[in-house]
């Protein structure tokens, strides 16, 4: 008896998600498109029309890491939470945004936690940063707000504490409209300093028991 397309394509998706969420994992890569379509190569899929969802992928790669990593993970994202914390309230001035998967709680090893930060002007954050003598890389990043309306924002790569972040810089009118998700394409979540503060009070409470 045939199996039916369908369930072939969707079994077909769901094996490249799996070796895509393994690869971000033990290889440490966290673009989803190179990761989807390395995990495609290796399972000698041609065709880009069986390839995941990014938010295929994202839900492998939690899958993957609770059932392999479940406490090292919860362990390391409160780390990283603390970190942010921290970040946050020396760059408070700056009305800063935690996003990224901090938030859903797949940060990868090594990765860097993305703040957004708010200013009148560019130069406002490159001179705080040399006030404070912290080393820092421009970059720069091409966000969305919607389909048709997208920006490149500039972007600061610096060690803080130890801990490696990327500084993404808006506008103070931009703080009104968080940009897209690449992962979902919806408004991506954005958790200011008392959201974090209280992410960290539950995730603390949780790994007591």
């Amino acid at each position: 008896m045939r199996s039916h397309p369908h369930k072939s394509n969707n079994r077909i998706r769901q094996a490249i998600a799996n070796e895509a969420a393994r690869i971000m994992v033990q290889e440490q890569q966290p673009n989803l498109g190179i990761a989807k379509r390395k995990a495609a190569s290796r399972l000698g899929v041609t065709s880009e029309t069986n390839l995941p969802s990014n938010m295929e992928v994202e839900k492998a790669l939690s899958d993957y890491q609770s059932l392999f990593y479940p406490q090292k993970q919860q362990t390391h994202i409160l780390h990283l939470l603390r970190q942010a914390h921290d970040a946050m309230c020396f760059f408070k001035s700056f009305k800063p945004f935690l996003v990224g998967r901090i938030i859903s709680g797949t940060a990868l090893p090594d990765a860097p936690i993305t703040l957004h930060l708010f200013v009148e002007t560019v130069e406002t954050i490159m001179q705080f940063l040399m006030e404070h003598a912290i080393p820092y890389q421009e970059t720069e990043q091409k966000i969305k707000y919607s389909k048709e309306s997208s920006k490149v924002t500039p972007c600061y790569e610096i060690t803080f504490a130890e801990q490696e972040f990327r500084l993404m810089i808006f506008s103070l009118v931009e703080r009104r409209q968080a940009p897209l998700s690449t992962i979902d394409g919806k408004p991506m979540r954005r958790m200011d300093l008392k959201s974090v503060a209280n992410m960290i009070q539950c995730n603390s409470a949780e790994s007591d028991y």
